[in-house]
């Protein structure tokens, strides 16, 4: 092996190389030690090289000199680092392949994952514990039979341990150790445990809050108390009905058990979702939380239920046999000091709980502290109930945001998008949105976003609303639509074809106000992708519309003309040492030159905003001299009485059910 000589050693594991004076030129540039001829490869384990999926190592000891001392570490290398210590191909196919003498392990325990099989071993003449790979041992050993008797985990003490346990708990059992009655002059102690969701078996995080319970429950009685730990199964709500109904709907459409399964939405006919199953054990929240392409099908299978016995859970009311049973029989085997005479599942099906519920809810309601109505939530079409936090693919913790539509009826003459509608509509109105509707009394123009698509939509006999497709979907939900919980599509366009289209604009002091083009619209606030401009109140409508003026080229991109610009900041607020022209006196003080300094205008409109809202005094309307934070909802309400708005509510930001669907608020 050229310059390599090998040093026999009394260790059968361990090879040691002696290399006298490595030459520079056996060496690759960027060693570790950053000193090649510093370095020195000195052992290399091969009872400790791995094979994993056509990636090897080999755990080495290496030798460096750092000044007058010698460094000695254990370091893991592929053959990419194991060539910046020699580059002697034959050396690393030696001690790779070598079936040196594995001659006795004292002690296993094995390790299993989706692809890779190893073991945790300690061999006889080492001093440390090393990980063997299947492939690696088999290379040494050459027997499955060895692999398999050493895979099988020979744990002494803990087999020991469990081999107590049946006895224990039979006395406990025959004794009524936990199942307590009352007994006067003792005292008590009580442990509950929230309720479990029975979509599912119990997992580890259920027992170790149990486990707390549990021991405490144990030292309580330890202490002479009369101690009871009762134990129930939740199973009341929508999860359990919505998986069985996707499951039905996985069978009645499936094409192959065992490839792809395709089905479609309620909410859109021509959206196919598919779905794949794989053979992934995760845990059974893991699953349910997974994306769309994890059908209920490989989840029940994930969870260990056996094929010929999935179709049962088509009926909801199958889960509520199946995994309370289940998980009695986990609490049992590990010895819970719970008294399961007082075990019961919620729901209908029990009908002691489900009395005690509705004598609870009468009461309630009968001592007017609770009433039956409807309220904005986010909701899943697809399975056509409420999306909670716990059923979210993504968008935990996201609420529900409320905006003010204002209707801005469409004058005459009409754009071409919109021509055939004219005679078959008695009203067409652009649906743009605000957060602060009074301020409509200084609306100047209307902004669009020019590249993106729009759509007319009929949300009644006579009504047209223009506004993007996702809108209209949320509104659709929200009462907004000719035929419920569905948007009617009536065309579709590019906002480039709205503008300079003539609105009627509620409150305003114009008669008549254009539809005009802004890129620099926050992606996070899209809403129906039309807003209503007052320059006077906000920084980015003012900077945006003094921009637009400024840029005659834009202009005669998109058929702006002079007349179209000519409404002027038109003063509604007055605040304290800023004035009545808010907007104008906000980007001077910043030095904003362009709708595009984000940055800046966030600045701006976080430090004024508070105090517009508490110390702004309007000037102007049927609220003059009111606050704005008491103006707000009285011009809102006004608007909503007259008809001329509407509340929109739409997420805070994308929510997507746990299969998939993108959730609305409803």
């Amino acid at each position: 092996m050229e310059n390599w000589s090998i040093i026999e050693s009394n260790n059968p594991y361990v090879i040691q190389l002696s290399l006298p004076e490595t030459p520079k030129e056996n060496f690759k540039k960027g060693t570790a030690s950053g000193n090649k001829s510093n370095t020195k490869l000195l052992k290399i384990i091969t009872a400790n090289s791995m094979i994993l999926e056509n990636v090897s190592v080999l755990v080495v000891e290496i030798e460096q000199n750092q000044g007058n001392k010698k460094k000695i570490s254990l370091v893991t290398l592929d053959i990419t680092k194991y060539y910046q210590y020699s580059n002697h191909q034959n050396i690393w196919i030696k001690f790779l392949s070598d079936p040196s003498k594995l001659e006795k392990i004292l002690c296993t325990d094995s390790i299993h994952t989706d692809r890779v099989q190893k073991l945790l071993v300690r061999i006889e003449g080492c001093n440390k514990d090393v990980i063997i790979f299947k492939e690696h041992f088999l290379g040494l050993i050459n027997s499955n039979k060895e692999w398999n008797i050493f895979a099988e985990r020979k744990l002494e003490k803990r087999d020991a341990l469990k081999s107590l346990e049946p006895s224990v708990q039979k006395f406990w059992n025959e004794k009524n150790i936990f199942q307590p009655d009352a007994k006067p002059g003792v005292p008590k102690w009580i442990g509950t445990f929230p309720y479990p969701y029975m979509n599912g078996a119990l997992h580890l995080g259920h027992f170790f809050t149990i486990t707390k319970i549990d021991f405490q429950a144990g030292y309580q009685k330890l202490k002479g108390k009369n101690v009871l730990f009762p134990f129930a199964f939740h199973c009341t709500g929508m999860p359990i009905k919505a998986c069985a109904d996707k499951l039905k709907r996985e069978i009645e459409h499936e094409h192959d058990q065992h490839e792809n399964l395709t089905f479609r939405t309620k909410t859109n006919p021509t959206q196919n979702i598919m779905v794949k199953r794989d053979n992934r054990r995760v845990s059974a929240k893991t699953a349910q939380k997974d994306s769309g392409s994890k059908s209920q099908w490989s989840i029940m299978e994930s969870l260990g239920i056996p094929k010929d016995e999935i179709p049962k859970f088509t009926d909801a009311q199958y889960w509520l046999k199946y995994f309370p049973s289940c998980a009695m029989k986990d609490l049992k085997n590990s010895a819970t000091k719970i008294d399961w005479r007082r075990s019961f599942i919620t729901t209908d099906a029990n009908p002691y709980y489900d009395s005690f519920v509705r004598w609870q809810m009468n009461r309630l309601k009968k001592m007017g502290k609770i009433k039956f109505g409807k309220r904005p939530t986010i909701y899943s079409p697809f399975d056509e109930q409420p999306c909670l936090d716990h059923e979210r693919q993504t968008g935990e913790k996201l609420g529900v945001s409320e905006y003010t539509i204002i209707k801005m009826e469409v004058l005459k003459p009409f754009p071409n998008c919109l021509k055939y509608l004219e005679e078959q509509y008695q009203k067409i109105y652009v649906a743009a949105t605000t957060l602060r509707p009074e301020t409509l009394y200084g609306q100047t123009n209307c902004w669009i976003l020019p590249q993106e698509k729009y759509g007319a939509y009929q949300v009644s006999e006579t009504d047209v609303f223009i506004l993007m497709p996702k809108a209209a979907r949320n509104l659709a939900f929200q009462g907004w639509s000719i035929v419920p919980q569905m948007e009617k599509e009536l065309c579709i366009f590019e906002g480039t074809q709205l503008v300079g289209t003539k609105l009627n604009a509620p409150l305003s002091k114009y008669p008549e106000i254009y539809v005009l083009p802004m890129t620099s619209i926050d992606d996070n606030i899209i809403t129906t992708g039309l807003y209503t401009s007052v320059p006077s109140d906000s920084p980015n409508d003012y900077i945006a519309y003094q921009d637009l003026k400024s840029k005659q080229p834009m202009c005669e991109k998109y058929g702006i003309t002079g007349r179209m610009l000519n409404n002027e900041p038109v003063p509604i607020i007055e605040i304290p040492k800023i004035g009545n022209l808010s907007a104008k006196t906000i980007i001077q003080e910043f030095g904003i030159k362009s709708p595009n300094d984000h940055e800046l205008l966030k600045r701006a409109e976080d430090k004024y905003h508070l105090k517009k809202f508490n110390d702004g005094i309007m000037v102007v309307g049927d609220y003059d001299g009111q606050t704005v934070q008491v103006a707000r909802s009285l011009v809102r309400d006004l608007l909503i009485k007259k008809n001329l708005a509407c509340t929109y509510y739409e997420p805070e930001g994308e929510v997507i059910y746990r299969y998939g669907d993108n959730c609305v608020v409803a």
